[in-house]
């Protein structure tokens, strides 16, 4: 065999490898919120626990990614992610107390953060030039396994058990793939976050620390409603566990729609500040509607707010990474990406030590409260701060967290 095909087998199994990665993520951060009302039958109430457990794990996630990259392939440290994942979604199958769901959850974000990471990287590495391309049709991937997953539990009834399993299948085909999938070894010097590169400024540094904070809150409020996506709908309709599922599908449809909205806007002209604004204020207006009106309507008022709140992420991190040299961007992205795990881990865990149930009207009034701080705070930086120190260029996609959201 030649090497022009060896190379072309080699890039094939990449690219199939990193779909198939993404699509596992999505797999993975639909299923778990899908399954929850199945899980809280049989286990009881610690079942909803396992929301705030998965970002725990997330957060762990992307943390170890960043000494793991420096040392090994990108693709490998994708493929234990994916690897981690599927054992974690067996495990689910197996679980007999509440509290060890809990445990599977964290254990299962640990292995969707270090893939997310990875992936990201190998898929920037894969691509020459801009990889906005790319990293739109990674994320594509992951909206659409994302929201057809829930449907197949609806579909499954009494067969639940088989959708981790399938999600499993894919975390196996994307580990294979990757592991098989010829990349350049890391140079452990060159690769080090703190070899070269040009120093942060004054406003680089207060830029990334609006946008660390900014994500906090974010992925906060996203995680309540996907995490929950399932539970909210079981709860205000009174529907059984497997149709209650549907909610993350029609979740996920939301929040495609508005990053389709959001990019056909940004392509026109629109300027991502002024866009981040008017999401913020339509996000925190809708979940205020929700609030006061009557219980079926007030879902309606909540899928209004996620679809403002659908681009957010792209957004926050997008300006942030605009005002910052290109070195220091790269540094950057890992420590937003975390603080966003952040966020999911802490405001899902306030709600529920606060003894607010997911339906509750507190919970939907403190997100509409966090709401119009980002909203205050976008203006305040739209009025205030310099231009971008490059280019401006649209957002960066939401590839980076995925998710998103789990």
């Amino acid at each position: 065999m030649s090497d022009t095909a060896v190379s072309d087998s080699a890039g094939i199994r990449s690219r199939v490898g990193l779909f198939a990665a993404f699509a596992g993520m999505g797999g993975t951060a639909a299923a778990i919120p899908a399954l929850i009302p199945s899980l809280e039958l049989r286990l009881g109430s610690a079942a909803l626990t396992a929301v705030p457990a998965l970002f725990t794990g997330l957060l762990i996630g992307v943390l170890l990614s960043a000494p793991l990259l420096v040392r090994l392939r990108a693709r490998t440290v994708a493929a234990l992610g994916a690897l981690v994942q599927a054992a974690s979604l067996i495990a689910l199958i197996l679980v007999t107390a509440g509290n060890a769901v809990v445990l599977v959850a964290a254990v299962a974000g640990v292995g969707f953060g270090l893939t997310e990471a990875a992936a990201s990287v190998a898929a920037k590495r894969s691509t020459a030039g801009s990889a906005t391309r790319t990293l739109a049709a990674l994320t594509g991937t992951v909206a659409v396994v994302a929201a057809v997953t829930p449907i197949l539990v609806a579909v499954a009834a009494g067969g639940w058990w088989l959708i981790p399993v399938l999600v499993a299948v894919l975390h196996l085909t994307a580990s294979f793939a990757l592991f098989s999938s010829d990349e350049a070894a890391p140079d452990p010097v060159r690769d080090s976050p703190n070899f070269g590169g040009p120093r942060w400024s004054t406003g680089g540094v207060r830029a990334f620390a609006l946008a660390a904070l900014a994500l906090v809150i974010y992925v906060g409020i996203e995680t309540v409603f996907s995490g929950w996506s399932a539970v909210i709908p079981a709860a205000v309709l009174g529907l059984n566990a497997q149709t209650a599922a549907l909610g993350t599908s029609v979740f996920w449809i939301c929040m495609a729609a508005g990053r389709f909205l959001a990019a056909g806007l940004l392509h026109r002209g629109l300027r991502p500040g002024v866009l981040l604004v008017a999401c913020t204020a339509v996000a925190a207006s809708a979940l205020g509607s929700a609030v006061l009106a009557p219980a079926p309507f007030g879902l309606l008022g909540l899928a209004a707010a996620v679809v403002a709140m659908a681009p957010v992420y792209s957004l926050v991190l997008g300006e942030a990474l605009d005002r910052l040299p290109s070195g220091a961007a790269a540094r950057a992205t890992g420590p937003l990406v975390a603080a966003g795990a952040l966020g999911g881990t802490l405001v899902p865990a306030a709600v529920l030590v606060n003894g607010l149930g997911p339906t509750s009207a507190e919970t939907f009034l403190l997100s509409a409260v966090l709401c119009l701080v980002l909203c205050a705070g976008a203006s305040l930086v739209l009025l205030f701060s310099r231009p971008s120190v490059l280019p401006v260029s649209p957002p960066l996609t939401a590839a980076q967290h995925e998710g998103s959201t789990p």
